[in-house]
């Protein structure tokens, strides 16, 4: 179980994901989870995560069903870190 677990709510950021996943996963701190919520995107960003999360088990990608807004988007993520 990670120590750290960082919850990333993502909304049509595809343009900026990756540069945002490596700077977490860079840190000097590596025991962590990167919880990463999709509220229902509609660029590539789910796609995206897809494959940064085939790259580093680190990265836990979940999408939303459906877009949630500003305040619920990371809350799945958040209620499942254990860190």
């Amino acid at each position: 179980m990670p120590l750290v677990s960082v919850v990333m709510p993502v909304h049509n950021s595809a343009a900026t994901l990756g540069s945002s996943v490596r700077s977490v996963l860079a840190q000097a701190h590596t025991d962590l989870e990167l919880l990463i919520t999709d509220d229902a995107s509609s660029d590539d960003s789910m796609d995206l995560l897809r494959e940064l999360a085939r790259q580093d088990e680190r990265v836990l990608p979940e999408a939303a069903a459906r877009q949630g807004g500003r305040g619920p988007g990371p809350e799945p993520g958040h209620r499942a870190g254990p860190g």
